[in-house]
Order: structure tokens, then C-alpha cells, then sequence
């Protein structure tokens, strides 16, 4: 995988940076692309390669942002129906979509800031925010400010490491793998404390 990876970097740079943190964000999309551990091997490529460490970053924050707002389009104008009939398969499902939209009301500007690490939840939170009514401008304005923090120091690293390329996109995929775990752990903490504080 990282040898077709490279290739792809090669010969398409930066539109595969681009394109794999877009659809790494777009909701539901992004369970299935790693594009965190695209942008780190890219970051790790431009160290021996034509590409510009701060061009990975940029295109990574600009791929990131669309996502996003593609995410927080379909919960603002089609979340609530989708939302709400997966749901109903599940037993206390509705309690469990109120029970996260409130989370979300109180604590969404968080969420949004420090989500970018998390693999598989991050393109969840901007259709939450869609969900939820927080204005376009406050999320994608708090995902962007994430982004322009996030991927430069994510590139950054890579650059800086000097790994085998192979290493570094393994770290770069449990990495996201463990930050995913903990965000996830942090929110179940919440709703079982919110259940023992209303019990």
C-alpha cells in the first residue's frame, strides 16, 4: 500500500492530499479513507521528493475544511431524517441522538477544535454540528482553525522523523487509531455521567 501510495504522491502530488483528507471528512465517506496517513507520508515524502512540506499541509487543510463543510451540509439540510431513522433500529436510539445533540450544544465548539486526530469520528461532528444548529460560519471556521494548527505540525513531524517511509505511515495509522480511542472513551465517560447524574 505505501508503494502505490508514493506513486501516487509522485505523480499527482498534491491534488492526492487534496483529495483524501476531503474524503476522509466527508461523512460516513471516512470511515474508509485513511487520508491522515496520506498527508504523514507525504510530509515524510517531502523530504527526499519535489514536494513542499508547507504546500502538503496547506492542501491538507484546504481538502479538510471542504470535508467538513460537506459534512456539516448533509446533518444542517438532511441529518435530522437520516439521523433519526437509523436511530429507531437501535433500542433507546432516540434518547441516544437527543443525548448526543446536546453534548454537542454544550460542548461543540471543543469538539470541533480538537476532532482533527480523530479518525472515524471526525467526519461525524460537522453533521452533528448541522444537526444540532450551530451556524456554518462557527463550525467551518473552528475546523479551519483546527487545520491550519493541525497539519502543519502533522507534516511537520513526518518531515522531521526521517523514517522509513513504511514506519512512519504505520505510526501515522495507529496514531490516529489511539486518538480516535481516546476521544471516543472521553464521550462515553460524558453520557454515563450525564445518565448518573439525571438517575
Amino acid at each position: 500500500m505505501v508503494d502505490v501510495l508514493l506513486g501516487l504522491l509522485e505523480r499527482f502530488g498534491y491534488p492526492v492530499v487534496f483529495l483524501a483528507t476531503l474524503l476522509e471528512d466527508t461523512f460516513l465517506i471516512g470511515w474508509f479513507v485513511p487520508g491522515q496517513v496520506v498527508v504523514f507520508t507525504a510530509g515524510l515524502a517531502s523530504r527526499f521528493s519535489a514536494l513542499d512540506p508547507l504546500q502538503v499541509a496547506l492542501w491538507a487543510a484546504v481538502g479538510e475544511t471542504a470535508g467538513n463543510y460537506i459534512s456539516y451540509a448533509f446533518g444542517r439540510w438532511g441529518g435530522e431524517p437520516f439521523a433519526r431513522r437509523l436511530a429507531s433500529r437501535f433500542k433507546d436510539g432516540e434518547a441516544r441522538l437527543a443525548e448526543a445533540k446536546r453534548y454537542f450544544e454544550e460542548r461543540g465548539t471543543l469538539a470541533l477544535l480538537l476532532g482533527r486526530p480523530a479518525w472515524g469520528i471526525k467526519n461525524v461532528l460537522p453533521a452533528v454540528a448541522g444537526m444540532s444548529g450551530m451556524s456554518a460560519i462557527k463550525a467551518i471556521g473552528l475546523v479551519t482553525l483546527s487545520s491550519a494548527v493541525y497539519y502543519p505540525a502533522l507534516v511537520g513531524v513526518a518531515w522531521a522523523l526521517g523514517l522509513g517511509v513504511e514506519e512512519a505511515s504505520s505510526i501515522a495509522w495507529w496514531l490516529g487509531i489511539a486518538v480516535s480511542a481516546v476521544f471516543v472513551a472521553l464521550v462515553v465517560a460524558w453520557v454515563v455521567h450525564r445518565r448518573r447524574e439525571r438517575d
